[in-house]
């Protein structure tokens, strides 16, 4: 009898199990497919969410006006004691932009002797030399040897001062070489006489090229403590310093008969100090050389 029960049992599970089992397999089923959709509709991490919104929000970048620097500008002011600066500064602003001048500069050229019809040369011994020995007999001499700066305006040479000679007719050129006798002498004090002289010649001939020619070198051997090729250089320098490069212009014509080592050539001149009568023919024609037209 038991043994009979216990078939009982195990025919009525196996048929209990084989009727329940479609439908264990049927939820079994459904619950994993719901997994599946929970897992697909599952938002974005918070690190996802940045790359994509960083992705979304980046823009070119903004290119921004030239800057401006503020510039500060001392103001001039009128009182009751006249003009003067002011300590309250302006400030206005300015574009950082470059702008390029240029300024026009004569240029030497070459031409001949007619350049000199209008032209005055004034100086010492050496214009003495130009005037006596030289081609351009076409110009005007104001010239003496010996003659100083300090005394430029009021000598007398052939009944006329330079003033009066300035003053008699329109100059359209006006050579000065002057200083050599002086050169021993403070070099600040011969330069301040030769920008007098030049500011009574301009204001006398408002027009007038002026040129400042160098002083001549002298040789090796005529070089002494007080007169010497250095010192001659330096006063040379700041005359040329006097020059505008507008209407006063320096010009030099030490190549023209210097040695290798700046000094006047020997074979140039008998007295160490002059050139010889047959150079201030191509001392003329040098001059013609450096013309500048305007």
């Amino acid at each position: 009898m038991k043994r009979y029960k216990q078939c009982l049992y195990t025919v009525i599970l196996i048929l209990t199990c084989f009727i329940a089992s479609p439908f264990i397999f049927v939820k079994v089923w459904m619950s994993s497919e719901t997994k599946e959709a929970q897992s697909i509709s599952k938002p974005p991490s918070v690190a996802a969410m940045a790359i994509v919104t960083t992705a979304e929000t980046t823009e070119p970048p903004v290119t921004e006006p030239p800057t401006e620097t503020a510039v500060t500008e001392p103001v001039t002011e009128t009182g009751e004691s006249g003009t003067y600066v002011s300590t309250t500064a302006q400030t206005t602003a300015v574009t950082t932009e470059v702008t390029t001048t240029t300024t026009a500069e004569a240029v030497f050229t070459q031409g001949d002797a007619s350049y000199f019809d209008d032209a005055l040369f004034v100086g010492d011994s050496r214009t003495v030399g130009i005037s006596e020995y030289g081609s351009l007999k076409n110009a005007a001499y104001f010239c003496n040897t010996g003659l100083a700066p300090s005394k430029i305006l009021e000598e007398k040479i052939n009944g006329n001062t330079l003033g009066s000679l300035l003053a008699s007719k329109k100059f359209g050129k006006i050579y000065l070489m002057i200083g050599i006798n002086e050169v021993g002498n403070p070099y600040d004090d011969t330069v301040a006489d030769i920008d007098e002289a030049v500011k009574a010649i301009r204001k006398a001939q408002p027009d007038a090229l002026i040129f400042l020619e160098g002083n001549l070198h002298v040789t090796k051997s005529a070089q002494t403590d007080a007169i010497s090729n250095e010192r001659i250089n330096e006063l040379n320098k700041r005359i040329s310093e006097l020059s505008d490069g507008d209407k006063i212009f320096y010009i030099d014509v030490n190549p023209l008969f210097d040695d290798d080592k700046g000094n006047l050539r020997d074979d140039c001149t008998s007295d160490g100090v002059h050139v010889l009568a047959k150079h201030y023919s191509v001392w003329c024609e040098w001059l013609c050389m450096n013309e500048i037209q305007k």
